[in-house]
């Protein structure tokens, strides 16, 4: 249930932007993107993370180097390390990974030793990179270039740095997976259905996954014609669901505890890593494009009302949401306070609006003022976060409540 959480935060998102611009083409005309199989130049790998200058890539002599883009901003990328390491060791001899940041050593360090990874690095670690970032542009981090014997085997995404992979790609000396490119050219503004003359009649429809295009949601409106299309690209169920429902009305955020799927088939729905192994392969499979052309009158929430009678009845599904009682923890006043009062200086509110974004823990609900102040640390458990809000003089509290869920049922 865990990978949900990629699929459902359609703002937040999963890969982190690459904030450089020195690094980055300007257009994606200018863009030259390695292909498979072309060879790289052995170039000095630049300055690593201990101040070092890096070696040349020979110099490794390695059948395999992952080059893994991040940056200090990507959680996931810096969560990532200690699967980095182990990887690496896994193969010695064999595999050589190479994480390559644009930011300069200090602001590396300080992000790797935040999210506790940065003791016995042990990974020779690009920073203030200017060169791999033009050979191999992206947008967003992770991104992963595999080089097999000095030649461009794969670009994926991160998911794909595992030991299946690995050792498919050693064995075989070759490998086929989904290429990453963040530069694709699709052009959102061209219908994908062909265009009626009566602007007095709505029309809509579904098709499968477009290749050459990212997941998109838009709107597009012609004035001359009187018509408003919507559209979706490349987008799975709940996500689209999730959109538009929240256009309609304010929805919570979704974490796995408030979706409830009463339906034979929950993966088409949800990523089950057990079916279907890597999630960009998944959605590739699931997801679907969608538009609906409406006359310039109609208010958004119908609009948006025809849209999810239309994914219903694709998925044979009743969707809604609906309250029903669920596990939640809730902020409430405690005890009297044990922190200095100027140590607490985050307010309540902040605090548990980004603990609730923890996919691994139930709905976390604040009844304290909005303008209350705690000390905000570290937690990882029920226990441990009670403890944490007890210095602030607050407490938490476990219980079954009432609460808002999206709730999705198979139509017989």
């Amino acid at each position: 249930m865990k990978d949900i959480y990629k699929l459902i935060v359609i703002v937040i998102g999963i890969h982190c932007s690459v904030g450089k611009a020195v690094a980055q083409p300007i257009s994606v005309q200018e863009v030259n993107l390695p292909k498979i199989g072309q060879a790289v130049e052995d170039l000095p790998i630049g300055t690593l993370l201990n101040g070092k200058q890096g070696k040349k890539l020979s110099s490794y002599k390695r059948d395999l180097i992952v080059l893994d883009f991040m940056t200090s901003t990507c959680t996931n990328c810096l969560a990532s390390i200690p699967k980095l390491k182990k990887l690496q060791e896994s193969y010695s001899g064999q595999l050589k990974i190479i994480p390559v940041a644009y930011e300069s050593g200090q602001v590396m360090t300080e992000a790797l030793k935040r999210s506790g990874n940065f003791d016995n690095l042990s990974l020779d670690f690009v920073v203030n990179d200017t060169v791999f970032s033009r050979l191999f542009p992206h947008r967003t981090v992770p991104h992963l270039v595999w080089l097999y014997k000095g030649k461009v085997a794969a670009v994926t995404y991160g998911e794909y740095l595992n030991q299946k992979v690995i050792e498919e790609l050693l064995g075989n000396k070759t490998i086929d997976l989904p290429i990453k490119n963040d530069y694709l050219e699709f052009d959102y503004t061209i219908p994908l259905l062909p265009r009626y003359t009566d602007s007095t009649r709505s029309y809509s429809g579904i098709m499968g996954y477009l290749e050459d295009a990212d997941t998109k949601f838009g709107v597009q409106v012609d004035s001359l014609d009187g018509t408003i299309r919507d559209y979706a690209v490349n987008v799975t169920a709940l996500p689209f669901y999730f959109y538009c429902y929240g256009k309609i009305h304010k929805i919570p955020f979704m974490k796995p505890s408030r979706i409830k799927l009463i339906v034979g088939d929950k993966d088409r729905f949800i990523h089950n890593p057990e079916v279907e192994l890597f999630e960009e392969d998944w959605k590739i499979k699931n997801s679907i494009s969608y538009e609906r052309t409406s006359r310039l009158t109609d208010k958004l929430a119908s609009r948006m009302a025809a849209i999810i009678e239309d994914l219903d009845n694709w998925y044979n599904v009743r969707t809604s949401f609906v309250k029903q009682k669920i596990p939640v923890w809730i902020i409430k006043e405690g005890g009297a306070a044990t922190e200095q009062p100027e140590q607490m200086r985050s307010f309540v509110s902040d605090f548990a609006f980004m603990a609730d974004l923890n996919v691994d823990f139930p709905p976390i609900i604040n009844e304290v003022d909005k303008d209350r102040k705690m000390y905000a640390g570290k937690w990882d458990s029920f226990e441990s976060l009670n403890t944490l809000l007890k210095r602030s003089g607050l407490q938490l509290i476990a219980e079954d409540r009432e609460t808002t869920v999206f709730l999705m049922e198979e139509r017989l």
